[in-house]
């Protein structure tokens, strides 16, 4: 059986009040070391909670992209309405 890997991400919390979780880590995180079987192939998810600020994130995003050769990249983000 062929295995892809998947790398996915959500944020960390941040606004005021803070709250305890942000909803994209929330449901990136579910899926964290799960393997999804997609017709012959195995899918491996790799969850990462990235940081609510843009060089942290600009820094950390390559150092995760030179880990392995991702077959599909998913970034989750969260806001209120209207925002």
């Amino acid at each position: 059986m062929e295995t892809a890997h998947a790398l996915l991400t959500g944020f960390e919390p941040f606004g005021a009040p803070m709250p305890k979780e942000n909803r994209s880590w929330q449901v990136v995180k579910q899926l964290s070391g799960r393997e999804i079987l997609v017709g012959n192939k195995k899918v491996v998810c790799h969850c990462y909670e990235l940081p609510v600020s843009y060089d942290p994130v600009a820094a950390a995003l390559p150092q995760m992209h030179s880990k392995r050769e991702y077959s599909i990249v998913v970034h989750c983000g969260a806001g209120t309405s209207g925002s």
